[in-house]
């Protein structure tokens, strides 16, 4: 069995400073964990590890970071919850 490969944030905008506030600012659960998620993915750059932090599949992470990578914010965060974060 082979292992998947990790994803890495390729995107710039937000940069970690401004996810951190985004991070603290969310009142979604569910949003929360995919910050949180893209936010540890910059620092580990490990899918595997992140998805133990985290306490979601490895999948799943890769799944956010291609999200977030193709998308920004509007990417990651759940649809009904698309707005410009940084407003």
């Amino acid at each position: 069995m082979s292992k998947t490969p990790s994803v890495l944030v390729s995107r710039s905008n937000p940069d970690y400073k401004n996810l951190v506030k985004l991070f603290r600012r969310e009142k979604d659960w569910d949003n929360v964990k995919r910050l949180h998620a893209i936010i540890i993915m910059l620092d580990h750059k490990n899918s595997e590890r992140v998805a133990k932090i985290c306490k979601v599949n490895s999948e799943t992470v890769r799944r956010w970071v291609k999200s977030f990578n193709d998308g920004g914010m509007n990417g990651l965060l759940k649809k009904k919850d698309q707005v410009d974060p940084l407003s």
